[in-house]
């Protein structure tokens, strides 16, 4: 079992975009899973025309055991906007799902 879990990639459950308005100062929050540890979550912010208009490393947070990021950068609109989330952990697997607001 041990060795099963150290396999597998880590999973992102929820990305998590009520905060986010396209506006500097806004959060975004990942929910994630791991069997063994997850050690970083980064996230990338990507324009309707797939261009990555903000990328950076999310923190973790005690209170509510998710991975914020407070973004830096104006995004007019979030009609087509993708937020991709990458997930590792200890093996340095990773997990990378996106949502298109």
């Amino acid at each position: 079992m041990i060795m099963a879990n150290y396999l597998k990639r880590p999973a992102v459950v929820k990305i998590n975009s009520d905060g986010y308005q396209g506006n500097p100062g806004d959060l975004i929050s990942v929910s994630t899973y791991d069997g063994v540890k997850v050690i970083g979550v980064t996230l990338e912010i990507i324009d309707p025309g797939n261009k990555v208009v903000e990328e950076g490393s999310c923190n973790y947070n005690t209170v509510t055991c998710t991975y914020d990021y407070k973004t830096i950068n104006q995004v007019p609109g979030r009609a087509g906007v993708k937020l991709r989330a990458t997930v590792f952990n200890i093996p340095n697997h990773k997990g990378t799902p996106e949502v298109t607001l």
